[in-house]
């Protein structure tokens, strides 16, 4: 297991790929903020954004559609590295995760509001978390979700998932989101480690 108060994800992340994510997730967010603009600055910021990835795609010698091998970090809701990943941050202890952050404008459902695949998303990812062992990694076999109410954009949400019982492979988790101390979701997952 991982040694309790050690970080998620487990390896050092680096500081340039770190900062390149986090300006991806600002420019999705200014993009849906931005789509009442003029269509002149629209396809101005089109091209350029075409330059940008056409230089980190010759840096890294990719093709559309490749993709590299699974690295630590790179999860599409929690990683990082992950551009499309919500910005919170998480700790990790042995069988507990609490996570901290906003969601922006690309994560809205209702007006206003998470859409409810996000949390979904999210909760499968942080209850999976709890169960983590960089030895035996363990894939959802069930998740249930639970709306208490909806949970607001650009607030503070707090994230907390616990392994409730493991019984050999299996590991039940729960965990819940509040917003000002309210519960918005609550969630209960079963993972399985794998052999």
């Amino acid at each position: 297991m991982v040694d309790a108060g050690a970080a998620w994800p487990p390896r050092e992340p680096r500081t340039a790929h770190l900062r390149l994510a986090a300006a991806v997730r600002d420019l999705v967010d200014a993009t849906y903020a931005g789509a009442g603009s003029d269509d002149e600055s629209l396809d101005g910021a089109a091209d350029d954004v075409a330059r940008i990835t056409a230089r980190l795609r010759a840096d890294t010698d990719s093709a559309p559609g490749s993709r590299t091998p699974a690295r630590r970090g790179q999860s599409p809701m929690v990683g990082s590295h992950g551009p499309t990943s919500a910005p919170l941050r998480y700790e990790r202890s042995i069988g507990r995760v609490d996570g901290r952050g906003r969601f922006g404008a690309a994560y809205e459902g209702p007006p206003g509001c998470v859409h409810g695949g996000w949390i979904a998303h999210t909760f499968d990812e942080v209850l999976g978390m709890t169960s983590y062992r960089p030895d035996r990694p363990a894939v959802t076999a069930r998740l249930s979700v639970r709306y208490r109410r909806p949970t607001p954009l650009h607030r503070e949400v707090h994230l907390e998932a616990w392994t409730e019982r493991a019984d050999g492979r299996r590991v039940l988790a729960r965990g819940r989101i509040t917003v000002d101390g309210t519960v918005t979701a609550e969630a209960e997952g079963l993972f399985v480690q794998l052999a």
